[in-house]
């Protein structure tokens, strides 16, 4: 049995609901703009949640998922501006396009270890977020994941390889990023306008650096590239006032123009 998509899409006037246990899907839009929604239990049966299930539901203050759930959709929580906590499920191995975004009050998100890949935009625009605890199965962050959000310190998990461009961009709280040895590759403007960051160590794992990466960082002293690095790309590091020390290995081969 499911809510069918769009069942209750609009109805400005509901504030609680409980699911019946044999309820197994919630479809898309089901509760979409049911701006007065402050609660709803979700029973042990339900597998997935739909796009935009519970779109612009700017009431709802927290949910727990149980770990019957293997799928939310992109866009079912966007505008939950409300929600504090958020737990995900142990079955969920990934966090679709802008599933949390816009959601200004979320403070807490429980990741089970279960999550390898989170989506674009996925937690953008999460204004109160500061500290974040990413699970040790993440092997992808994709762009704009966490840009635009409060985080102080991040600490990217030894499984992740691939972070991308802006994932981090606009964190202007973040003052101290740790990556792992497995890391591969770091996209264009992951780190952009993050004010407080004051060193950053690449790993020799990464290879090159991409265009703009760090790009406005004005509290940026120190960095310390690892020896795999070959190229830096134009206008990595432009933009850092406080730049007084970089080591480049021997292997680096090619300066970008602008780049520091």
């Amino acid at each position: 049995t499911a809510v069918l998509g769009g069942l209750f899409y609009g109805a400005s006037n509901l504030q609680n609901i409980t699911l019946l246990d044999s309820m197994t899907s919630i479809g898309g839009s089901a509760f979409r703009n049911c701006t007065s929604l402050e609660s709803i239990e979700l029973p042990n049966s339900i597998t997935s949640i739909g796009n935009y299930a519970f779109y612009m539901c700017d009431s709802l203050e927290s949910i727990s998922l149980p770990d019957s759930i293997l799928s939310i959709g992109t866009y079912a929580f966007f505008g939950c501006e409300s929600m504090v906590s958020i737990k995900l499920s142990q079955g969920i191995n990934s966090i679709g396009e802008r599933t949390f975004t816009n959601c200004a009050s979320l403070e807490q998100v429980d990741f089970p270890d279960s999550i390898t890949i989170i989506g674009d935009y996925a937690f953008s625009g999460c204004d109160s977020l500061t500290s974040i605890e990413l699970p040790d199965s993440l092997s992808k962050i994709n762009t704009h994941a966490f840009d635009g959000n409060g985080l102080t310190s991040v600490i990217i998990p030894d499984a992740c390889e691939v972070i991308e461009s802006y994932a981090f961009a606009d964190n202007m709280k973040l003052a101290e990023v740790t990556l792992p040895s497995s890391l591969r590759e770091i996209g264009a403007y992951c780190f952009e306008n993050c004010d407080a960051l004051t060193s950053i160590t690449i790993p020799d794992s990464v290879s090159s650096l991409s265009t703009y990466v760090f790009n406005d960082c004005d509290l940026l002293a120190e960095v310390i590239l690892g020896n795999g690095i070959t190229e830096i790309m134009r206008n990595t590091f432009s933009n850092c006032p406080a730049l007084n020390n970089v080591v480049i290995p021997y292997g680096v081969t090619g300066i970008g123009s602008s780049a520091f």
